[in-house]
């Protein structure tokens, strides 16, 4: 071999071996605990108020039938989203090859 064969194999080996230390090094990281996580009723409408926006966070107080019902119309709609999804990537799997 070359020198210069043998120079850009050190060079491509020492890149190989820092990418392999930056993975592992980002892989690696220490997971938040369950317990830093969690969310109060109060957070979650603090957050909520300052993004302007709605969570899917039902709040202990939060029993009426209107609020229910919105949560029931609201899982139905997505539900039927899932069921066109899953129509859509059902027939993408079952398509077959046009003869040219």
């Amino acid at each position: 071999m070359s020198k210069t064969s043998k120079t850009v194999l050190w060079v491509l080996v020492i890149i190989l071996i820092a990418a392999g230390i930056w993975w592992w090094v980002t892989s690696t990281g220490s997971p938040a605990s369950p317990t830093a996580q969690t969310n109060t009723p109060t957070q979650t409408a603090a957050n909520n108020a300052a993004t302007g926006t709605q969570g899917t966070n039902v709040g202990a107080g939060d029993n009426s039938n209107a609020s229910l019902n919105a949560d029931l119309s609201n899982i139905d709609s997505q539900l039927s989203g899932m069921a066109s999804d899953s129509a859509s990537i059902n027939q993408g799997l079952n398509d077959q090859p046009i003869s040219q």
